[in-house]
């Protein structure tokens, strides 16, 4: 019997990669991946493992239609960070849930955020329009994109990733006096809330297996939450070195000066609502990806010790 076939948009970054790997390991599903290079080493490893692969990119409408044809359902992802246009974005969202629409899928997948305008209102100004923490609020507008296509659609909302300790130089930093802090714009006594990015693809196969139960439904994903001091404990006695937790103000943080610093200090801003953490729940997470399950930090932080001890 032919598998159904499950389109992975960008299939070649971490989220989408991810996918790849849970549909796979599962095998219910032929996996499809999207990548706008199909030439790419990524791409050619991803073929060597049995995916299909499928050139097209989320700014073009007509190569996503093309893409999806015998298709059954589909992982939609869009990487703000690539552009920082929150036009675009929404476009891409557009473009992903219109040829879903005419292509007759019968269950996407979009990986979304939450609005954070609300919350936020009144206490920063917006970035850009209306828009106070763009990458975030430019995905829930784009839900709607889905929404208003009637494709069934699952909305998987996800967190901050683990993953940034060892991609993004999150981890713990020695300062000139020897000793190891770990800091962040954030309140030591409420819980920031994490995931691993290779663990979405849990949730995505549980989802497409289980449609009858996800279509239309928003799962908020969690697989940890730790304050501050408990992630600095977990640092510490993996690595037997002293690392302390530190609270820095908002104004130290906008002055580190990256693109897209105060975007970011509105994130964190978000994360310390309450409206955020009750979004997000380990257990509708493990539900979901069932019988798979999300890890811990301490299970993660096990996982990755190797390649975080090289940054440290």
């Amino acid at each position: 019997m032919t598998k159904p076939i499950i389109l992975v948009t960008g299939a070649t970054g971490q989220q989408g990669g991810g996918v790849v790997n849970a549909l796979l390991a599962d095998g219910t599903f032929a996996v499809r991946g999207l990548t706008r290079n199909t030439e790419s080493s990524a791409a050619k490893a991803l073929k060597e493992k049995g995916v299909e692969v499928v050139q097209g990119d989320a700014d073009n409408y007509d190569s996503i239609l093309k893409a999806l044809e015998g298709a059954h359902g589909a992982y939609f992802v869009t990487n703000y960070w690539d552009h920082l246009s929150h036009t675009r974005e929404i476009q891409q969202a557009k473009n992903y849930a219109q040829a879903a629409k005419a292509s007759g899928l019968k269950h996407a997948i979009w990986s979304t955020l939450d609005d954070t305008r609300n919350a936020l209102k009144g206490k920063f100004e917006p970035l850009v329009d209306d828009l106070i923490t763009p990458h975030f609020d430019a995905k829930s507008i784009a839900d709607q994109e889905f929404v208003n296509s009637g494709v069934p659609t699952t909305f998987l909302l996800t967190s901050m990733y683990f993953d940034n300790f060892v991609s993004f130089g999150m981890g713990p930093k020695k300062g000139p006096d020897g000793k190891y802090v770990l800091g962040f714009p954030f309140p030591q006594d409420v819980p920031l809330v994490f995931i691993s990015v290779s663990d979405i693809g849990l949730a995505v196969v549980g989802a497409l297996k289980n449609s009858s139960e996800y279509i239309n439904k928003r799962v908020g994903l969690a697989g940890d939450f730790k304050t501050i001091s408990e992630l600095a404990k977990g640092f510490s006695s993996t690595f037997g070195i002293d690392v302390a937790p530190v609270t820095f103000p908002r104004e130290v943080y906008l002055s580190f000066g990256f693109p897209g610093v105060e975007d970011m200090a509105n994130m964190f801003a978000w994360y310390a609502t309450e409206d955020f953490l009750k979004s997000r729940s380990i257990e509708e997470t493990n539900k979901v990806s069932a019988p798979g399950k999300f890890k811990t930090f301490e299970e993660w932080l096990e996982a990755n010790k190797d390649k975080l001890r090289a940054n440290l």
